[in-house]
């Protein structure tokens, strides 16, 4: 590596506070001697408030408690410990909650023959952190084919399920929703949300079509770990990286395809480009070198040197990670917005996200819900007008 590469790669490092290099060491399912070390010179330079706060966000309390318990139950604030505590009990009762809906949706739609696959959840918690329980999660993630998602819609109401948005809309609607929204989310009151999506990705771009068609594609021998760690890098790198557990989830992925010999970079690396992901996996990588220490292959460093938005990609997301900018603003739903239409280098998929702007979303639906289910065309027509009105309007105070 060329000195002013090295350089900036140092610098990146510099830049994740005391406290969020603490939240990285703890965060991990099993932890070395030497991380033992590093944790323990940090823990008492740190501010506590600070790193209850990362906590909160990153929502890595499961690891962190049992790391603590096990290792530093001494040098922690009593406030703090319980407070770990407190997180990794509710956990627990989500975990078993999750597992027993997860066995129950997977079998509804066994019965009722209608093809499913998981996304992330209980399968990539078992995967990569041995123990379902390490993992937070707060709903399940399931993907149907998009032509069974009205018959998915009625089997599921059948278990208690409540959808309080795609229930209401008309058939017409129904359709439009569809087109800007990648799922259908749904609350019950005795079990844990479920999204259901139709693809993989807001729209369907050649990670969406291509993910989904691996997902269903039962007669394919190809392994799936490529397409499944792109997809989840363009999972973390759409809100840059805010929750921790994101990162988190590739640096063991790419640690357990490692362990098992399955870690092809050219092959990786090939189909990250056919994919229009190369930006999503190298933000992704040198996310997890720069926190995690994670090896970085020449090609991606080398993307990541060439490519300026990808820089940009992870100044920011570092930015998210130490809590320097809020995720709750209005700055950080513009930053989400504006850089996804970045992220994609194929027109293709710049095109499907540039007309995104104006597909008209459940905002517009809403907006316009007194419009005849006959006119829906229209709500194509005067989605400028409504998509200028719904962000230069005054606040409600």
């Amino acid at each position: 590596m060329v000195p002013h590469k090295k350089y900036e790669m140092n610098h990146l490092a510099k830049l994740a506070r005391s406290e969020l290099k603490l939240a990285v060491l703890l965060s991990r399912p099993t932890m070395t001697a030497a991380q033992i070390e590093q944790v323990s010179e940090l823990i008492s330079i740190i501010d506590v408030t600070y790193f209850r706060e990362l906590l909160e966000q990153h929502h890595i309390c499961p690891c962190v408690y049992l790391n603590s318990k096990n290792h530093f139950v001494t040098l922690f604030p009593d406030d703090l410990h319980a407070y770990l505590h407190k997180k990794y009990q509710k956990n627990i009762r989500q975990s078993y909650q999750r597992f027993t809906t997860y066995g129950e949706l997977l079998h509804l739609f066994k019965v009722a023959d209608i093809p499913v696959r998981t996304l992330k959840g209980i399968p990539l918690a078992k995967k990569l952190y041995g123990d379902i329980v390490k993992r937070y999660s707060k709903d399940i993630d399931l993907i149907i084919p998009a032509y069974q998602i009205n018959k998915a819609n009625k089997k599921i109401m059948t278990l208690g399920y409540e959808c309080n948005v795609y229930d209401q809309l008309s058939k017409n609607q129904q359709h439009l929703y569809l087109q800007s929204n990648k799922d259908v989310i749904y609350t019950r009151k005795t079990g844990v949300p479920l999204e259901l999506h139709v693809r993989p990705c807001q729209y369907s771009t050649a990670l969406s079509k291509n993910y989904t068609r691996q997902l269903f594609n039962s007669s394919s021998l190809e392994d799936k770990s490529n397409y499944e760690i792109i997809y989840l890098c363009w999972h973390g790198t759409q809100t840059f990286y805010h929750r921790l557990k994101w990162l988190l989830d590739i640096v063991l992925y790419i640690e357990y395809l490692k362990a098992n010999d399955q870690l092809n970079i050219d092959s990786l690396v090939l189909l990250a480009n056919e994919l229009n992901s190369m930006r999503s996996l190298t933000v992704s990588w040198i996310l997890a070198n720069t926190l995690y220490e994670t090896p970085v292959p020449a090609p991606i460093l080398n993307f990541y040197h060439r490519d300026k938005v990808t820089r940009i990609l992870v100044n920011k997301s570092l930015n998210f990670l130490n809590l320097s900018e809020k995720i709750n603003t209005k700055r950080f739903r513009f930053d989400v917005y504006f850089y996804a239409r970045l992220i994609p280098q194929g027109w293709a998929d710049k095109r499907l996200l540039l007309m995104g702007i104006f597909t008209p979303n459940i905002d517009d639906i809403k907006l316009l819900s007194a419009l005849p289910d006959k006119l829906f065309i229209l709500h194509y027509i005067m989605r400028p007008l409504v998509f200028f009105y719904t962000r230069l309007r005054p606040n409600k105070s």
